[in-house]
């Protein structure tokens, strides 16, 4: 029989008992329900954890090669009529509405290990729903010495993030921050750091994640199919929220920090007006990963510096190598004189004479920012995760100057 099959029955049993339970009153419907929930519970919360913690438990075949951590995943959201859509993503949030939980992989195991988790919820919610329910199966874990199972206040910290109480969840995982592994704590505490809107906090724990990764002696993989599908999960379509269980290799870890690091500009991005040009140059930066995923983000930011008629990023040539982005630019400087693009590093523009680059100005700059667009069309095929993580590691302070 099916987990959801047999939740059905348990929500059988609960409605029947429900007169019972508001005469209030103990019965031996209430008994029996309880020690039915109680081992659903913990049978689903085993086989969830055996799939996430694939090291745990012995003689576990089928999961993982490395463990999986629930995290906050993205919505698809449209760049037009930002402030609607800003929103109704508070809104969403505030109801604590059900998310979707995604998982990267097709697996049977894959599949049961998300239903086995949703069902753990529903099960836990049943158990703390009622106030006889509550204090025997509070009983029960006080005898079992549930408290000592790190796997199950590793479960707490995860309803906390799928029922949307994420300053609870940032302080349980503070007292377990010792069981919970750095990795692992840090994504979870950038989910909730970023569904709270923190995102300087949020971008913190990447960075502590990102240099764990860069040190350690993992080896790496290039994308394949199941990373590229993985990736294309962590996006929904809005508004629901929805949750994604990342198998955390060395891969997919890096490419979510990459990905969230990316979305937090999005959003602060979207909901200043105008947004500053250091946040307009990181998101643009950013912006090449999955290229063309973000070619609509790259059109707005484009439209920003065409509304402002200015834009001044020191940064351009380090890290933008993107072949459309450059010719786009290059299209601007050439045929736009009316808006201003200081683009060039510090050292340039003063041998440039520090003037600011428009077309016509003196020959020496046009000539400098020429060839400084030709030496980028050579670094094109440079690996850009490569890049960015340089970027995310050595100009820290540059990107928390984008959220002032």
């Amino acid at each position: 029989m099916s987990k959801e099959s047999l939740w059905q029955q348990v929500l059988v049993m609960s409605h029947e008992g429900g007169s019972e339970h508001a005469a209030g009153r103990e019965t031996s419907r209430q008994k029996e329900l309880l020690y039915i929930t109680t081992v659903f519970f913990f049978h689903c919360l085993y086989q969830y954890t055996a799939y996430v913690f694939p090291r745990l438990f012995e003689n576990i075949v089928g999961g993982p090669n490395f463990p999986g951590v629930l995290v906050e995943g993205f919505q698809q959201e449209s760049l037009e009529n930002q402030e609607p859509h800003i929103k109704k993503k508070k809104l969403a949030v505030s109801q604590h509405g059900d998310p979707v939980v995604t998982i990267g992989e097709t697996s049977k195991n894959a599949t049961n290990a998300v239903m086995s988790f949703t069902t753990a919820v529903k099960c836990w919610e049943l158990l703390h729903g009622n106030e006889y329910l509550q204090k025997d199966f509070t009983r029960i874990c006080q005898i079992w010495k549930a408290d000592d199972w790190h796997w199950l206040q590793t479960f707490q910290v995860e309803l906390l993030m799928y029922e949307g109480m994420f300053e609870e969840g940032l302080k349980k995982l503070q007292q377990d921050e010792k069981i919970t592994g750095n990795v692992r704590f840090n994504l979870q505490r950038a989910s909730c750091y970023y569904m709270l809107g923190n995102y300087v906090q949020c971008f913190d724990c990447l960075v502590g994640i990102l240099t764990t990764l860069v040190n350690s002696t993992e080896e790496r993989q290039g994308q394949s199919d199941e990373t590229e599908k993985s990736t294309n999960l962590l996006y929904q379509p809005e508004p629901q929220r929805h949750l994604h269980l990342l198998i955390a290799n060395k891969e997919n870890v890096i490419e979510y920090c990459i990905l969230l690091i990316l979305t937090c500009m999005k959003k602060k991005m979207f909901s200043s007006s105008p947004a500053n040009e250091t946040l307009l140059g990181n998101a643009l930066v950013f912006s090449q990963y999955n290229w063309p995923r973000e070619e609509e983000t790259f059109r707005f930011i484009l439209k920003a510096v065409m509304k402002k008629e200015s834009f001044r990023y020191k940064l351009f040539f380090d890290y933008i190598i993107n072949i459309d982005i450059l010719e786009e630019f290059m299209y601007i400087w050439k045929h736009h004189s009316n808006v201003a693009l200081d683009l060039l590093p510090v050292g340039a523009a003063e041998i440039a004479t520090k003037r600011t680059m428009t077309r016509g100005v003196k020959q020496n700059v046009s000539e400098d920012f020429k060839q400084a667009m030709e030496r980028q069309v050579a670094r094109c095929g440079e690996n850009i995760q490569k890049l960015l993580l340089d970027f995310s590691l050595t100009k820290i302070e540059d990107f928390k100057s984008g959220f002032v």
